[in-house]
């Protein structure tokens, strides 16, 4: 093997490690061709991403780097609401009705009684109680925010299991 191949292999090596962020967030946004290709950027060229992109505060040595572009790559292609911990209610069902999946629970929300609910938590769970076939989840990033998503029973089975073996958590409410 050349070296050319070792610096090479060595890129794709890390690339590889970094796969599981990618496939998530494909399953997600069912290959959403504009959220992959920044997904993408960001695992391969870290320092042309980090760049381009205003980021949380994170930089890119910090092992949460591409897991927390994922979620803002996510949000800007509307697959992802960002709801902080005391957002009423009706904010959040706002949030979820501008998200792409969001026809997978719509027909379930005259359903649910609002004037019960008083936090995103209890919300979360009144809609997956209601729903049939999908899940209201958060990608969890040690904030006092939720992270949102709604993917169906199969999406969510994948993702939270890939996310479990990388060191990281989506989970249903």
């Amino acid at each position: 093997m050349g070296l050319f191949s070792k610096l090479f292999s060595k890129k794709t090596e890390e690339e590889k490690d970094l796969s599981f962020i990618k496939e998530i967030a494909g399953l997600i946004t069912e290959n959403d061709e504009n959220v992959m290709k920044h997904v993408h950027l960001c695992i391969s060229n870290p320092t042309e991403y980090e760049c381009q992109y205003e980021m949380r505060g994170t930089e890119k040595n910090d092992p949460n780097f591409n897991w927390l572009c994922m979620i803002d790559e996510l949000e800007e292609g509307g697959w992802l609401f960002s709801a902080d911990y005391k957002s009423e209610p009706e904010d959040i069902l706002w949030g979820l009705s501008q998200l792409k999946s969001y026809h997978l629970i719509e027909k379930y929300i005259p359903e649910i009684d609002l004037t019960k609910i008083d936090d995103a938590e209890t919300l979360a769970q009144e809609i997956n109680l209601a729903v049939n076939d999908a899940f209201v989840c958060m990608i969890y990033i040690d904030s006092d925010s939720y992270e949102l998503i709604i993917v169906t029973h199969e999406v969510y089975e994948k993702i939270s299991a890939i996310a479990e073996n990388n060191g990281h958590s989506i989970e249903i409410f």
